[in-house]
């Protein structure tokens, strides 16, 4: 991320951040470890629905219509 960063020159662009679980007390610990194989459901989903939500993206340009249409989804906890 760092390079990215670096090479472009600024923290503006858009970024897809997919994640399953809660983070106990260190957040940093949660988003480096392994799934577990109680995850493994959870992550396949996770990826396909943000495949999808790139899909759409490109196909409308439209990132704050994507935004909304996918995080309402996943905020409903529905796929």
């Amino acid at each position: 991320m760092r390079s990215i960063l670096e090479s472009l020159g600024t923290e503006g662009f858009p970024r897809l951040r997919v994640g399953i679980g809660n983070p106990r007390a260190d957040a940093a610990r949660h988003v480096l470890a392994r799934f577990t194989p109680a995850e493994e459901e959870d992550i396949a989903i996770s990826v396909a629905d943000a495949a999808d939500a790139i899909l759409a993206w490109l196909e409308c340009g439209d990132i704050e219509l994507v935004m909304t249409r996918f995080h309402s989804r996943w905020k409903e906890g529905s796929t």
